[in-house]
């Protein structure tokens, strides 16, 4: 009882000239034992496994091409997203570099702030004692005027 066995054959791309190569020109073997010698024994079509392998490489070549437009694809989409990532890592710098920035200039806002508010305070403080002073001046004027 004859068994068939079946492979799924994985064919590398670089080898399919060399598989078709040999395949052209591999003699046609006749079957070992044949029930009735037939005027067909010697035929030019291949053997189904031979066949299969044909149609798998010929399936294989026209899947090349659109292997290679995907790489491509893929290739121009890397390019992009290295540009990106180098890009936002720029970006994070800037705003690493412009929140610094900003925490310098409100701790001088503050600071100022702060400043400004003593100052203010010390400007109603020196007010205060003028126009003390002042009425002390108008005072004793007064009581000069009077002796």
């Amino acid at each position: 009882m004859p068994s068939t066995i079946h492979h799924k054959w994985v064919i590398r791309p670089h080898l399919v000239p060399w598989i078709q190569k040999y395949l052209i020109l591999m003699p046609q073997t006749q079957p070992l034992f044949q029930s009735t010698p037939s005027a067909s024994a010697v035929s030019s079509t291949p053997p189904p496994w031979a066949i299969q392998i044909i149609d798998d490489m010929k399936l294989l070549k026209e899947s090349i091409p659109k292997i290679d437009n995907i790489e491509k694809t893929v290739g121009r989409i890397s390019t992009k997203v290295h540009d990106i990532e180098t890009k936002m890592k720029q970006m994070e710098i800037r705003i690493t570099e412009t929140e610094k920035a900003c925490e310098f200039i409100n701790t001088s806002a503050e600071s100022q702030k702060s400043d400004l508010a003593k100052a203010s305070s010390e400007i109603k403080t020196l007010k205060k004692q003028c126009d003390t002073l002042n009425q002390n001046v108008h005072s004793l004027e007064a009581d000069l005027n009077d002796i």
